[in-house]
């Protein structure tokens, strides 16, 4: 298994690697469905004036159609019973109170599925969109505490609920990994994001930390974060003429089309899934079991089907944010300027995804150092799938606020008291020593030009001068505390 696995790898990573620098290059008509936004060559003149949405009036009235309500005939509705044990298999599986509950007209599971090919997993193809490789609902095995093990269809949302609690299930359990102290001692390796590696070395950043006249080096660890979008994921779905209709709430409709039409043997052009609206995504409305579930449901059964996950089935079948551990150290002169800059952590995955969380990505971009190592490892854990996640900013706030963090302690530990300079002096008396374009060409990935430190110096000039702060006295000025802020911090 490992081999093949190994294989698996490999081969995503040679594809992954060839669109990072084949979709810059890529003319208009390589773009899924044909043709570029056409709103990129209109010149409306409209920045910066007021317009109004399009859509708010239909929104403030409740006329706006969202995903799970959209009305059609005959319509039924779908509960799903997950598993509950981290791996294994279903030793047994008894549908039938389920079956004879009030409503109930249908009770799917892997011995009654219509058969399916399994989702290309996101990143192994320029239209993939799976979340993993796994097939669904095809055999016994259980990959992960959560994954659908039942779908219930019923006349109302109550009936199909009430049959889900009359599963039962009985599970030959196997050894599993859910702690992440157990599969970072067992396993690590090195972790790859768009088949990229997660690693930049510029010198001998340990060499230089240890050698620097001053030095914050803090480990930080960060919790799983589940979505939360205002609006549960959902679909409605039908099976019409051969050609299958989704009505979902998608943040990648053409790819996720595609991949479902390779699911059921389908073309491209019989599967159309409409968002008009989404209700919250934040990198989490994509493809997920749910709606191949609901699509083969509504296939056996032959009627339309609404598919609305609860908030347990989102952080039951939606993946998110993983924890992670993660070393932020930097070693600087009186100045400011800095000597060294690591940052490097481990992130856990499931095996069947390829989704680690890219933490450096943000420190690739935002500081100039001399000498500069990060890193990203991964280890594998029996769990949810990852997947993209905004918080807000890049892939990973928690990391930003890691090094924010980090730097803030640097600011009022060495710079406030060793040479007096205001906090904000040690960002702007850094080098310009490396740039996107610097770290991302060694990969032959084309990058935005311009330097980290000294871009990022300019505009805060700018900022400054617009705003009359460039005239302030560049030295620490004391803290007024506020009862508010006494109590907030223990002092009363």
């Amino acid at each position: 298994m490992k081999i093949v696995e190994d294989a698996k790898v490999a081969a995503q990573t040679v594809i992954q690697t060839a669109m990072s620098k084949l979709v810059p290059l890529a003319p208009d008509s390589w773009i899924p469905g044909g043709i570029p936004d056409p709103l990129i060559q209109q010149k409306h003149g409209l920045i910066g004036s007021s317009v109004s949405r399009l859509d708010g009036p239909l929104k403030v009235r409740g006329a706006a159609r969202f995903a799970a309500e959209v009305r059609m005939d005959d319509m039924v509705y779908a509960a799903l019973a997950y598993a509950t044990i981290p791996r294994g298999r279903i030793a047994a599986i008894d549908t039938a109170a389920a079956e004879a509950s009030p409503g109930v007209v249908l009770v799917m599971t892997h011995l009654n599925a219509p058969r399916m090919n399994p989702p290309a997993v996101f990143g192994s193809s320029p239209t993939a969109a799976g979340p993993s490789d796994l097939p669904i609902m095809q055999d016994d095995s259980v990959h992960w505490n959560g994954q659908p093990v039942a779908v219930v269809l019923a006349e109302t949302q109550e009936q199909a609920d009430h049959a889900k609690s009359l599963i039962a299930v009985t599970y030959d359990a196997a050894p599993s990994t859910t702690s992440f102290e157990t599969a970072r001692a067992a396993l690590t390796e090195q972790g790859l994001f768009m088949g990229q590696p997660l690693l930049d070395e510029i010198g001998d950043a340990d060499k230089a930390l240890a050698d620097a006249p001053h030095r914050v080096d803090n480990l930080y660890r960060t919790p799983r974060h589940n979505h939360n979008a205002i609006e549960p994921h959902a679909a409605t779905i039908a099976w019409i003429d051969g050609d299958l209709i989704i009505h979902d709430a998608s943040q990648m409709v053409t790819a996720e089309a595609a991949t479902i039409a390779d699911v059921f043997d389908l073309e491209a052009d019989q599967v159309r899934i409409t968002s008009p609206y989404v209700g919250g995504g934040f990198g989490s409305k994509g493809l997920w079991d749910h709606q191949i579930l609901g699509a083969a449901a509504a296939k056996a059964l032959g009627r339309p089907v609404r598919i609305t996950l609860s908030r347990e089935g989102v952080y039951r079948i939606v993946g998110g944010r993983t924890l992670t551990e993660q070393r932020v150290a930097i070693g600087a002169e009186p100045d400011g300027h800095f000597n060294a800059l690591i940052h490097t952590g481990i992130a856990p995955m499931t095996p069947h995804n390829n989704m680690p969380e890219p933490f450096i990505l943000g420190t690739r971009s935002g500081y100039a150092a001399d000498t500069m190592k990060l890193q990203v490892e991964i280890t594998k854990m029996n769990m949810l799938a990852n997947t993209f996640m905004r918080a807000p900013g890049r892939p990973s706030a928690r990391s930003r606020w890691n090094r924010r963090s980090t730097n803030w302690r640097s600011n009022w530990g060495w710079t406030r008291s060793t040479c007096g300079c205001a906090t904000n002096r040690k960002r702007t008396r850094r080098p310009a020593c490396h740039s996107r374009r610097d770290i991302s060409s060694r990969r032959g990935m084309q990058a935005r030009s311009g330097s980290a430190g000294r871009s990022g110096v300019r505009r805060r000039g700018c900022g400054a001068k617009a705003n009359g702060w460039s005239a302030w006295a560049a030295r620490p000025r004391p803290i007024r505390i506020t009862a508010c802020r006494a109590r907030r911090r223990g002092l009363r």
